[in-house]
Formats: C-alpha cells, structure tokens, sequence
C-alpha cells in the first residue's frame, strides 16, 4: 500500500517551502475527506516506531492518549483529528507540518495522491486574502468632516511597533458604574488570553485606545477593519452603557444573523441580554463550577476560523497589507456577507467616515440619522459627567 521513501525524497518534493506557514484551515472539507480514506485504515504495519495513520499523525502532532483515544470513537478519525487540530494553536496547525508528518510516517502513497490539492488549496488561500484587500466604495455625495481623516497609529500598539496591529478580539465591557465586577473579569480574560497558552491579541478599550481621536469613528474602523472577533461581557453594567450599546450593534450588522461567530457573548452575572444578542449561544460565568469549561469554550470560539470567502476585506489602496501576513491567530478583516444587504427587510446602509457601514434599522429603510451619530451626540454630551470615573479604569 505504500511506496518506499526514495533517499533524495523530502518532505519539500511535496510542498513548496513558501507555503509551509499556511494555517491548516484553509484546506476545506473535500481534501479533509480525501486525506481521511488513507489515513482512517486501521490494519497498517509500524514505521519508525509510529503506527502510519491518524494514530501515528496524532502522535505527531502531540494530541494525548486519552485524546487519540476520543478521535478512534467517531466516524472518521482523521476528519475528527484534523478538526481539533485546526481549533488548537499551541499545536501549531499549518499545511506544512501536515506535510512535514506525513512524509515522516512514510505515507509517501498519499502524498503523491494529494499534494497537488493541498498544494492548490494553500495558493487559493493566499489569492483570496489578496484580492479580499480592496478599496472601499464610497458615495460621492458623502464627504467626510473635518477631523474625520484616519491617523497612521489609531491604537497603543500601533505606536508601539511602529506597524498596524490586528486583533484576534475586540472586548465589549463597561468599567464605568457601580460595580467593579465587569474590569475585574476583563483584567482575569486578559491575564489568562495573553499569556503564553493561547497568545491572543485583544483590543480592550481604556486600555488600548489612544486619547485625542474621535473616538467612536476610531471604535467603527477598528472593529471593521482590525479585530476577527468581539467578546460582549454581558452585565448590568453593560445595560447602562450606551457607548457597548452601540459596538454590539455595529458588530452584529456585520454579520447578521450570528452566521460567522463573529460575536461571543458572555454572562458574568444574571441580567437581561440585549434582542440582538439573544439567538446567540452565551457563556455563561455565572457559575464558579463551570468556569473551567467556560474558559475553554470561549478560547475555542476565538480560534475559530470565519469563511473568508464570505467575507470581503476593504483597505484603503495607500495600506500596507503586511498586516495580514502575521498568520491566522492575527489575521483581521472588514467582513461583510456577499448577499446584498438591501433584501433584508432588517438592514439599511449608513456612511460613517470613510467606512460604507451596514446598520440595522426596523423599516429597512436608511434612517435621516443613523445610529452611530445618535450615540455619538449623546455620548458627548456624557463625555464630562464619565471622565473622573473613567479614571478608575487603568491597565
């Protein structure tokens, strides 16, 4: 069943080296099943110690016994395997060391069979991220206000590195109020995301904003444009914040429906979730004993991969695109649903700035004011009343 290993044969006859950091979810489904007809086989002989098939791979990759053990018991052990694989990033998940195993198991048989698709399957990733960096289309008759143009640096690590930076997710919480609760549970996300487990780039406001900007512009472009996901900490608090009132609804018009995960709600503490928010799946932190769970699941949800070819990313022509070439933990985009917005009865478009913004109105129809500037009136005129309370929330 398999060829022998031809001594000037490497891992790199079947991959071209430029495509080794590929992350492994931009194989789809199709070559997922291809793979899994050779490597769910179970009657294989031992090659250099490892048993050459999704045991040996998982082996490989570092799953656990106890793990391997889980991919064994469901219909296909390998598209089980390669699933997991895509949602762990300490494993590293990329087509290359998918790749670099195989040829180290021998199974030189599949790697003829399917090099050319994942081959194909890697450039078409790479075109799509590519041609998803366009300019935006902005109405003539819409000019911007004075102060509306967009800095270089709009985010403390912008000026920190000197360079773009792009988040895995944008937190939604309200420090300001009564209770302390919501920035003692954002200061335990952050502690436990950006550690070294999971290495997740959050954007968290009070934190990560910079002072002297229009700051609900910045807020729009930066959800768009720069982070993957938004974490909503679902509180009391969240409820008397108009500013979190009108990210969630930015985000959520991104992606009617909750088709692409691109929201994570999560309940800290028993309040009412906003309409918008409640055909989503919640974790929930209310219980001390499920917070083990909680945690992992939230870490999954961010590692979650959006479709990008459902999805397209606008950026300026002036933009540098290396942003994009940090990989799939940093990888952000503006993403919007390839269906026209105008035949939902629930969504209207809105020009903010530079931005051509989809915003969700009753009637369907574009609104004489649109939301964003509602709030940003009535935040300003709050702006005094918060500015000695917003004091207290400092990272």
């Amino acid at each position: 069943m398999m060829a022998a290993c031809m001594p000037e044969e490497s891992w790199q006859t079947f991959l071209e080296s430029s495509l080794y950091d590929v992350p492994l979810h931009a194989l789809r489904n199709s070559v997922c099943h291809r793979l899994a007809l050779y490597l769910d086989i179970e009657d294989v002989v031992m090659h250099n110690g490892y048993i050459p098939n999704y045991g040996g791979l998982a082996e490989l990759i570092g799953f656990s016994g106890l793990e391997i053990m889980e991919f064994e018991r469901a219909k296909s052990p390998t598209q089980a395997l390669l699933l997991e694989w895509k949602s762990r990033p300490d494993l590293k998940p990329k087509i290359g060391k998918l790749v670099e195993f195989l040829f180290q198991l021998d199974r030189i048989d599949v790697l003829t069979d399917c090099h050319q698709a994942i081959n194909d399957e890697a450039k078409l990733f790479i075109d799509k991220e590519s041609k998803a960096l366009l300019k935006p289309i902005q109405d003539e008759t819409v000019t911007p206000g004075p102060g509306s143009e967009t800095p270089p640096y709009i985010t403390r690590q912008d000026v920190l590195t000197g360079k773009k930076t792009y988040y895995d997710a944008y937190i939604c919480y309200n420090p300001i109020g009564e209770s302390s609760k919501d920035l003692e549970f954002v200061r335990e996300l952050i502690s436990r995301f950006e550690s070294d487990k999971y290495r997740f780039t959050l954007f968290v406001p009070f934190r990560d904003d910079l002072p002297g900007m229009n700051e609900h512009a910045i807020n729009a472009k930066i959800i768009s444009e720069r982070c993957r996901h938004m974490i909503v900490v679902l509180s009391k608090n969240f409820l008397q914040s108009e500013a979190c009132e009108f990210q969630s609804t930015f985000a959520q018009s991104l992606s009617p429906g909750a088709r692409n995960k691109r929201i994570v709600p999560i309940k800290i503490e028993d309040c009412v979730i906003p309409n918008i928010l409640r055909i989503m799946a919640c974790c929930d932190f209310t219980k001390k004993d499920l917070w083990d769970w909680s945690w992992d699941r939230l870490a999954r949800s961010i590692t979650a991969q959006l479709a990008t070819e459902d999805f397209q990313s606008y950026q300026s022509s002036s933009e540098s695109t290396s942003g994009f070439s940090r990989g799939y933990s940093s990888m952000s985009s503006l993403q919007q649903s390839n269906s026209p917005r105008s035949s939902s009865p629930d969504s209207g478009i809105s020009v903010i700035q530079n931005h051509t913004v989809p915003i969700a109105t009753a009637s369907g129809s574009t609104p004489s004011m649109s939301p964003f500037k509602k709030i940003t009136e009535k935040l300003s005129k709050n702006k005094s009343r918060d500015k000695s309370k917003m004091a207290t929330a400092q990272f």
